[in-house]
């Protein structure tokens, strides 16, 4: 039985993706499988989903491609596939993964067949202290991406 099946929006958080080879990324690519046949109007990646990922660097991409295809394979039945950065994931728009919505903003509203609204948000933002605030600000900076061009993806990683 699809654990899926009649879903209006499947949401996702803290897979914290390390390895395809892991358990967990198998089991991730198999529910990715279930959204697809499923076919729900929404899939949301709420952050953290990999463990680290820097979208300029192609490293990551090629690392996490059967992810990425299958997230393309989701996004081709029809289904808005959203994701939202979390604080393990930098400069995602910038892998340009097929298919995939980025917000420029750290939250996002789904309107669902119904009319309601529903603001979706990571939740390392919710009460986060002033100097947590100013980090991530500046981790996810244009200036901090510049310098990481200068390092192997693999030290990243």
């Amino acid at each position: 039985m699809n654990p899926f099946a009649h879903s209006e929006i499947v949401i996702a958080s803290d897979l914290h993706l390390r390895d395809p080879n892991d358990q967990n990324y198998q089991l991730a690519l198999q529910s990715l499988q279930q959204i697809k046949e499923s076919n729900p109007s929404y899939l949301i990646l709420l952050g953290d989903v990999f463990d680290f990922y820097l979208g300029s660097k192609s490293y990551f991409l090629k690392k996490y491609l059967s992810f990425s295809e299958a997230l393309e394979q989701v996004s081709n039945t029809g289904t808005k596939v959203v994701f939202i950065e979390g604080n393990h994931e930098f400069h995602l728009s910038e892998s340009k993964l097929p298919g995939v919505i980025f917000p420029e903003s750290t939250d996002y509203i789904v309107k669902t067949k119904k009319g309601a609204h529903i603001k979706l948000c990571h939740g390392d933002l919710i009460n986060a202290p002033a100097s947590y605030l100013w980090f991530r600000k500046l981790i996810k900076s244009n200036w901090v991406k510049f310098l990481v061009k200068f390092m192997p993806a693999r030290w990243l990683d």
